[in-house]
């Protein structure tokens, strides 16, 4: 894969952000959105496209899984790898609490403040003197989301200046 094919793939997830994922009247999409789901696992499909054919441990169908052989194997950060984990780990909490709350398959985080105080006490969040849980929950999310898109823009760009032909 050559910086040409990372620039395309990249070019393809901005697509699904944009054309999916929007943020606003619909609510926060967790899972195609801005430094969301989607994110996470492209970062890791790549890596697996680039190093899989050589490296069994990259092979599997887990993301999880497949953070921790990056991360093992040299080819990620550990603080990159360990980020990355955290941050799929909360949102597919969030995901899946998304899920209960609304009682239906959903990736979105709603716009109704009585809907997002329930998917926020679902995932633990308690109001405090200072600050209600829901908008807790939504700063950890916006925090979350941003350091996501900040790691995949990092690994696509140094996959983008890796050296050719070199795995």
């Amino acid at each position: 894969i050559d910086p040409e094919s990372v620039d395309k793939i990249a070019v393809m997830r901005q697509r699904i952000e944009h054309e999916r994922a929007k943020r606003g009247k619909a609510g926060w999409d967790i899972k195609l959105g801005y430094g969301g789901l989607v994110d996470i696992e492209f970062v890791v499909q790549l890596y697996q496209l680039l190093w899989g054919a050589h490296n069994p441990l990259l092979r599997s169908t887990s993301t999880w899984d497949v953070l921790e052989a990056l991360e093992s194997q040299g080819l990620l950060p550990p603080a990159a790898a360990q980020s990355l984990r955290e941050a799929y780990c909360f949102l597919r909490r969030a995901e899946s609490a998304l899920r209960i709350v609304d009682d239906r398959s959903i990736n979105t985080i709603p716009d109704d403040p009585g809907k997002q105080r329930r998917l926020a006490r679902r995932l633990g969040y308690q109001d405090t003197g200072k600050v209600r849980a829901e908008d807790a929950m939504l700063a950890d999310l916006q925090a979350c989301t941003a350091r996501v898109r900040t790691l995949y823009e990092e690994r696509m760009q140094e996959l983008r200046n890796r050296p050719s032909g070199g795995t």
